[in-house]
């Protein structure tokens, strides 16, 4: 739903009837909208996609998930199929082998490979003492592992904090550090009370944790969180956390009771396998685990990184297989047919991902611009919207609109090479939006808007 707001006056009528007395103010305004929200164009920019995965007992043995259902030599070439067909540059995993060796082989059988050597790990932690653990993973050609951290107290598994800053391009001579900090969780499985109550505890530890010793920032938090409602306690320690600058908020805008409910058949992670092969949980995919939730900064992009609305994800998930593998029938066409095998294999699990924008101040040319796609239009906008679109010749675009809360508001296909588009925006209310716009190829560009 769109944000509302209550105003003493009508803006648009009493600026055309006192314009004289409000074009002063309301000049102010915008002036000020546009420095909160760093509405500028004189930065370049660059994308990252973060991507968070549950690995099923990556490198761990069990009495359950063996060598003959698990094996981590089958495992190895079905997540390599899946990390280069995703190429995060941010990977955060559940559930690998308490063992460092197995936190290396998985870097250097399923990252570093094919004349790839640029991605690196965090150090691992287990203070909570368990067979099953969490790690990051990342892009050192776009990241440095600034340090990790681990959340106190401990419950059942360490929730790991890593923060991580980014490589711009003048970084040594504008020293303009932009930190991103991503929090990884395995929380308590169950559907008990006190699984419930578990969980609660872990989440209630991290929040308080996080806010007494980070300041607000670019948070991510990534993880297998085994929650069924988003009204559950541990869930809402999160979204509703005391204090309001440190609450995180999903991508997507998707709260309910995600459990085993058809109408969340898009977004559901868990499981892969309608029946159970003795390790990968059985039933079909009904439940929504996994998630990656965000920051009310990087929601605003006030510290120099913004979420790309559209580009969250449950890779694999075609909204055609709630209760069913997700290679049943009908043929799962959402991503290539080794990926989908793949996924199949690996994980009862979906990885989740996600797109930022970081924006660094190595230039002072205006850049409207991503890959092939150039965007003209004025911002602020008032009742109309007209947009100019470049693209590749022959090619179309989609074009879509989001609320600040990620609602989709607009989704419209354009025939290119150059076109101009008018979206009417009349029944909008007052504030900031987000558009995004995405060719055939690939290429994309998301850029915020004031409606005023």
């Amino acid at each position: 739903m769109l944000e509302n707001r209550d105003y003493p006056f009508n803006v648009e009528t009493q600026l055309i009837a006192s314009q004289r007395l409000f074009a002063p103010l309301r000049l102010i305004a915008i002036l000020f909208i546009l420095l909160f929200f760093n509405l500028n164009f004189s930065h370049a920019q660059d994308t990252v996609k973060v991507m968070h995965y549950n690995l099923l007992n990556y490198g761990n043995t069990t009495g359950y998930c063996n060598t003959s259902n698990n094996n981590i030599d089958d495992k190895d070439p079905w997540l390599r199929e899946i990390l280069n067909y995703v190429k995060p540059d941010i990977l955060t995993v559940n559930e690998i082998g308490a063992n460092t060796n197995i936190h290396q082989r998985l870097l250097d059988s399923t990252l570093n490979v094919n004349g790839i050597g640029h991605y690196a790990k965090s150090v691992f932690t287990n203070m909570a003492g368990s067979y099953i653990l969490n790690m990051l993973y990342y892009d050192t050609t776009k990241f440095v592992l600034h340090s990790q951290d681990v959340v106190q107290p401990v419950t059942v598994r360490d929730i790991n904090i890593y923060k991580l800053y980014y490589r711009s391009a003048d970084l040594a001579i504008s020293h303009d550090t932009i930190f991103i900090i991503c929090l990884a969780a395995h929380l308590k499985a169950g559907n008990n009370s006190g699984d419930a109550a578990t969980r609660a505890v872990m989440t209630l530890n991290m929040m308080n944790y996080l806010s007494t010793n980070y300041s607000e920032g670019n948070f991510l938090f990534c993880g297998d969180y085994n929650t069924y409602t988003s009204s559950a306690t541990a869930y809402q320690n999160l979204v509703n956390y005391s204090n309001v600058n440190y609450r995180f908020h999903d991508p997507i805008n998707r709260p309910g009771g995600w459990n085993n409910n058809s109408s969340f058949a898009d977004i559901h992670t868990q499981s892969t396998h309608s029946s159970s092969n003795g390790c990968a949980s059985g039933g079909g995919m009904d439940d929504r685990f996994d998630q990656i939730l965000i920051s009310e900064k990087i929601i605003n992009g006030s510290e120099k990184v913004e979420y790309i609305y559209g580009s969250y994800t449950a890779v694999g998930q075609d909204e055609l297989h709630f209760n069913q593998s997700i290679n049943g029938t009908p043929t799962n066409t959402s991503v290539p047919a080794d990926v989908l095998n793949a996924l199949y294999n690996m994980s009862d699990h979906l990885p989740v991902t996600l797109d930022l924008k970081i924006t660094s101040s190595t230039s002072s040319i205006e850049d409207k611009s991503s890959n092939d796609i150039q965007i003209d239009f004025i911002n602020p906008v008032n009742d109309v919207m007209d947009i100019r679109i470049t693209s590749s010749p022959n090619d179309s675009v989609i074009l879509e609109i989001y609320s600040r809360l990620g609602t989709q508001l607009e989704q419209r296909s354009i025939s290119l090479g150059d076109a101009e588009c008018t979206i009417d925006l009349t029944a909008y209310p007052v504030g900031l939006y987000f558009l995004v716009i995405r060719d055939s190829g690939g290429s994309f560009y998301s850029e915020k808007f004031i409606k005023i």
